[in-house]
């Protein structure tokens, strides 16, 4: 799924997909200038934080396993 689809799908904005890949939350891979997203791997994310608040960039760091 594109990075738009993937914020849509998460409720968030795009800014916060870049932010999670970045980090190393997630991982997506580069297809000309925009990202795709496996769903699968956005599902095993929400199993492993579904009870971490990752809404700011410091606790992001924190709370990462």
């Amino acid at each position: 799924m594109s990075e738009k689809q993937l914020a849509s799908y998460l409720s968030v904005n795009q800014q916060t997909i870049a932010r999670l890949r970045k980090k190393g939350f997630i991982s997506g891979i580069k297809l000309n200038r925009s990202w795709l997203y496996r769903k699968e791997e956005i599902d095993r994310f929400f199993d492993l934080y579904r009870s971490c608040d990752l809404s700011g960039k410091s606790k992001m760091e924190k709370k990462k396993l």
